[in-house]
């Protein structure tokens, strides 16, 4: 799998693809828990990835942040008669 026209990774097998998981998640995790990221984190994702791609998961990381807080702030629930279970929070 490849993203973007300039993409600077492929994933090749199950375990490349779990690997570059774990720096997702790393990314992801950190600003919603200690509001920030290490630069060791940074580093190693920038490495990984490249700036382009950091910069829109970190835009895509706010677009859906910014949508739940709308989304709590006026209580919205799931329409009645949804078939999909509810993913725990």
């Amino acid at each position: 799998m490849v993203w973007g026209s300039d993409a600077k990774f492929q994933v090749g097998s199950d375990m490349e693809a779990l690997s570059l998981g774990c720096f997702v998640i790393r990314l992801t995790d950190s600003p919603y828990h200690t509001h920030q990221v290490s630069q060791a984190a940074f580093d190693a994702d920038l490495e990984q990835f490249g700036a382009q791609y950091l910069v829109e998961l970190t835009s895509v990381m706010g677009h859906y942040a910014q949508t739940a807080f709308i989304l709590n702030a006026f209580a919205v629930d799931l329409p009645e008669g949804t078939a999909e279970p509810v993913l725990p929070v």
